[in-house]
């Protein structure tokens, strides 16, 4: 199939130790085989003051070309930072789409 735009949603709730992923790369095979990276989608740190719970989404534009599969790689931010009561324990990472627009 032909997309216009790949995406994903992702959540955070700061005070259920969930926080956004540092960066994500998607990336597209025509054969399933070979993958080609599309542009790395990087996400800013978490900071004190961030409105939380907040769902968030993020898009990169497709290539015009027919695409047989897609491939996510999301980092975790690692672990909750200083300023954050679970300071120094790992964070959650909750992914609520992955999104296709034709």
């Amino acid at each position: 199939r032909t997309y216009s735009n790949i995406g994903i949603s992702y959540i955070r709730d700061q005070r259920s130790w969930i926080f956004y992923p540092e960066s994500i790369q998607i990336e597209i095979s025509t054969d399933g085989k070979q993958y080609q990276p599309l542009k790395l989608i990087e996400i800013e740190a978490s900071k004190i003051s961030d409105q939380n719970p907040m769902v968030a989404k993020r898009f990169t534009k497709a290539p015009n070309f027919p695409i047989k599969s897609i491939r996510y790689t999301i980092k975790n931010s690692g672990n909750c930072p200083s300023w954050h009561l679970g300071n120094g324990y790992p964070t959650w990472l909750f992914i609520d789409e992955l999104i296709l627009e034709k």
